[in-house]
């Protein structure tokens, strides 16, 4: 009888006429016990008519684990399916599906423990992994999961983008380091180009300068000129400071928030030589955390990190 009443229903499902949710509810879990062959593709044509908490309850035991991942993914429950591949990832992994949670994810425990099965069972998917990945993960870990698989490769990408985008000075020196004992020297040249102001200057110039490789001790010498034209740079700034602009922001009547606010508005009229001149200007009684701070928001690190020393000096 059960199974005559299953074929009933798929007969009144193949003549067009059901628009019912909870009819297409009840023959989905009728597929799951009579055909289960047929479950996933009725799943992915009516899955947006479906009750599927009620079907998941029904999906029970590893045979239904496809069937569970696709109805979470379009639920968009992508803890729950991380959480379901790890529990078996050699059998549960679709890679697929893995790579849009795991894109999707925005806790960072889950997320660590992902990386370390999948360095393990697939390590092809890590730098497809990590390139969208939207949750902060500790690079620390990430670096201690590769090398622990002696994979570091997989995850430079991922690492020198990090250090690019957040001016993590950890990241940057982990990959000064890198680069240097690989001796990819365009690798290096590039990350300091776009990184250089997080990092030790002086003890990279002697590590540079005391390298085996020619070109590498080249790099030392073009650093130090880059270098001193930073340090000169300090004092044009303050020949350029307009007396009007410099009156109206030193003084014991200025601070921190009324800097802020005026930098602010110059970015955003496109004036940025009367940020760098404000910046000039309040470096002798602003302290160094705020000096940072207000430069790096207005994209102008690179011009007044010579100025630093400054504000620097007072503590």
């Amino acid at each position: 009888k059960y199974k005559e009443l299953f074929d009933l229903f798929v007969d009144y499902y193949n003549s067009d006429s059901h628009k019912s949710n909870p009819f297409l509810t009840q023959l989905a879990i009728l597929y799951s016990k009579n055909d289960q062959k047929s479950l996933f593709g009725f799943l992915q044509n009516n899955w947006d008519n479906l009750s599927i908490p009620l079907i998941l309850k029904e999906l029970q035991g590893e045979e239904f684990v496809d069937e569970t991942l696709f109805l979470l993914l379009m639920t968009k429950n992508y803890y729950r399916i991380l959480e379901i591949i790890l529990q078996n990832p050699e059998k549960n992994l679709n890679e697929k599906i893995f790579l849009e949670a795991f894109k999707k994810s925005m806790s960072p425990d889950i997320s660590i423990r992902c990386v370390e099965v999948i360095f393990k069972i697939a390590p092809w998917l890590i730098e497809e992994s990590l390139k969208t990945i939207k949750c902060r993960i500790d690079p620390k870990k990430i670096i201690h999961i590769a090398e622990e698989n002696s994979n570091i490769y997989a995850v430079i990408d991922y690492l020198d983008k990090l250090a690019v985008e957040r001016k993590d000075r950890f990241v940057t020196e982990y990959l000064i380091n890198f680069y240097i004992a690989n001796g990819q020297l365009n690798k290096l040249n590039m990350l300091l180009t776009k990184n250089g102001t997080v990092i030790d200057t002086i003890a990279l110039l002697k590590k540079l300068s005391e390298n085996e490789r020619m070109d590498f001790r080249n790099l030392s010498a073009i650093m130090k000129e880059r270098f001193k034209k930073h340090s000169e740079s300090s004092d044009n700034y303050k020949e350029k400071l307009d007396k009007f602009t410099k009156a109206k922001i030193s003084g014991k009547e200025s601070n921190k928030n009324e800097i802020f606010n005026f930098v602010k508005e110059s970015i955003k009229k496109g004036e940025r030589e009367i940020v760098l001149i404000t910046l000039a200007a309040s470096c002798e009684w602003m302290n160094a955390s705020e000096f940072i701070k207000i430069s790096s928001y207005c994209g102008v690190f690179n011009e007044t990190a010579p100025l630093l020393s400054i504000p620097l000096s007072k503590l």
